[in-house]
């Protein structure tokens, strides 16, 4: 395993980044560059909308650069050449987080999906499956949807 490290002066964003799948959920897999999914964007778009400090940000075209080898869909975001957040370089922390209430063969459940920034940036989208390892679905219907934002 590298650790995929993209350099600003003077700072550091780190993520850890292997060429194979792996069952550490911390672990995340270099892809090609591809633009979010279709469902990747709705959750950045409807993140970042809700966030006052984040919504009339241009955030340009995000990019994929790595994916969780565990399979939770959580994926790392290209950083772009100049912050899409200038107010927050020197800072990272939590864009926001939308919380799902989901039902899967009429089971409920619930994702957690998580928007972080690093230096003024999009950094990492975050989805949290409870009940790992077991894959997270492929498809499910949504009940709720709860939006929060960070400071």
């Amino acid at each position: 395993m590298v650790a995929l490290l993209t350099l600003i002066p003077g700072h550091a964003r780190r993520h850890q980044v292997s060429n194979t799948m792996s069952n550490d959920p911390s672990s995340y897999v270099r892809i090609p560059q591809r633009p979010p999914t279709s469902q990747e964007a709705a959750w950045i778009r409807d993140i970042v909308l809700a966030n006052p400090d984040w919504a009339d940000v241009d955030l340009g075209n995000l990019h994929v650069v790595a994916e969780c080898g565990c399979g939770c869909r959580s994926v790392v975001i290209e950083e772009p050449p100049q912050p899409q957040n200038p107010k927050f370089l020197g800072h990272q922390g939590l864009v926001g987080e939308i919380s799902l209430g989901i039902n899967v063969d009429g089971k409920e459940d619930v994702i957690s999906v998580l928007l972080h920034f690093a230096e003024g940036s999009l950094s990492l989208l975050e989805v949290v499956w409870y009940n790992f390892p077991q894959p997270i679905p492929a498809t499910w219907t949504e009940i709720s949807r709860h939006i929060s934002v960070g400071r």
